[in-house]
């Protein structure tokens, strides 16, 4: 009699134990399934720089086409007042390389967006993206002066330096339209425009003065692509300024709605 309820104890505790472990089970919440879809990044930070670039002078002193050696004299001037321009033999072409801080930079894969980031005050910027990113798209916007440059195809990962190409030759074009609009009028109080050959004078009103380098003769000539009107232009005003902003860049996208070239 004793053994069958010694028995009977044992199968009761084995059944309300297999009943209370079948519950632990079944109330236990699964476990978190590790995130497939996440993928190893890599840290990118370099300076963004803006390459502006504007050709060799085509006239020469005499007002015929420059010779190699009024160019050399003209490269060497500038390196002795150490001008922001650089001549660039393979390309020849004068370049100056800059920074602006609070550039905003979105890197895109097949038209995603996978980082943003915001240039520093050295003109740098970090963002992270997946180490197996192959070419990306990459857009670049100014929010003072509201311009976008994108860069296509760009091997992002294997870079130290992203490089922006920004020509502003043709600011110093002398097209039929600039021309006609520079000999219609002249500057005075209220009109911004200059003759050629005027020079500058206080109380003349002027966008931005783009031709009052301390290098130069402080004077006005309608054809820009001359020896006299880049050492004018070295320094000056508007050269300043490209230092700072973006926004003399955008004005010499057109001549229409321009807020500092003359």
């Amino acid at each position: 009699m004793k053994t069958k309820k010694y028995l009977l104890i044992v199968v009761v505790a084995i059944v309300v134990f297999i009943g209370l472990t079948t519950m632990f089970f079944i109330s236990k919440p699964p476990a978190a399934k590790a995130n497939i879809n996440t993928k190893p990044t890599s840290e990118v930070s370099m300076p963004l720089k803006f390459r502006l670039t504007m050709p060799v002078p085509l006239t020469g002193n005499n007002g015929g086409p420059i010779t190699q050696e009024e160019l050399n004299e003209l490269i060497k001037r500038m390196e002795e007042r150490s001008s922001w321009w650089k001549y660039n033999e393979e390309e020849n072409i004068f370049e100056r390389f800059q920074s602006y801080p609070g550039v905003h930079v979105e890197i895109k894969s097949n038209n995603r967006s996978i980082g943003i980031s915001t240039t520093d005050e050295l003109g740098n910027f970090s963002i992270s993206i997946p180490t197996d990113t192959d070419l990306v798209d990459i857009e670049i916007h100014d929010p003072e002066s509201d311009q976008m440059f994108i860069l296509k195809s760009v091997q992002l990962l294997n870079l130290n330096e992203l490089i922006v190409d920004a020509d502003i030759g043709f600011m110093l074009e002398e097209t039929a339209e600039n021309k006609e609009m520079s000999m219609q009028q002249r500057a005075s109080a209220t009109d911004p425009y200059w003759s050629d050959g005027e020079r500058g004078a206080t109380g003349k009103r002027l966008h931005c003065n783009r031709f009052n380098g301390p290098y130069g003769n402080n004077t006005y000539y309608s054809n820009h692509f001359s020896q006299q009107t880049l050492d004018n232009f070295d320094h000056s005003d508007c050269d300043i300024a490209f230092a700072s902003s973006l926004a003399c860049l955008k004005d010499y996208q057109s001549i229409i709605d321009k807020r500092c070239a003359a």
